[in-house]
């Protein structure tokens, strides 16, 4: 478990480093615009919401098995025994950007009055994205040259 955090961490930073970072959260904000043009109630942004983190959950975990499949450190980093590590550790990568992603989309959404919601709806709504992440980021690997 503490290799995958220590990937995970690593691959974090390189993904910032390269500015890769910039895909994800470019897909929110213009996912965001695109849907809340005009306000809406709560379901819509928990449709809408998943919706944006599936897709940012997706192109998340592509970039990260690219990266992964280009760098030639991570073996020597992390002394990885199982493949399995490398690929647990880009799907936590993954949720943990989707986690960044819902925390901007809940503070546009929020920021800028488009819905009123209370912390309960909030909590009903997060384990809905979460499985929607997770999901989508085990696609996304499955797209990926680390598997296919």
């Amino acid at each position: 478990m503490s290799r995958i955090v220590a990937l995970s961490r690593f691959q974090l930073k390189e993904l910032v480093r390269s500015f890769a970072i910039a895909a994800p959260t470019t897909i929110t904000l213009a996912l965001y615009w695109l849907f809340f043009e005009f306000p809406g109630d709560v379901d819509y942004f928990a449709a809408t919401g998943g919706f944006v983190l599936l897709v940012a959950a997706l192109v998340t975990t592509l970039l990260l098995a690219s990266q992964a499949n280009r760098m030639s450190s991570t073996v020597v980093v992390v002394r990885l025994l199982r493949r399995s590590e490398l690929l647990g550790a880009i799907v936590v990568s993954a949720l943990v950007v989707a986690a960044a992603m819902a925390v901007l989309f809940i503070g546009l959404a929020l920021g800028q009055a488009k819905v009123a919601m209370t912390a309960a709806s909030l909590a009903i709504i997060a384990p809905r994205w979460l499985a929607l992440a997770a999901l989508f980021a085990v696609v996304g690997l499955h797209l990926s040259r680390l598997i296919s």
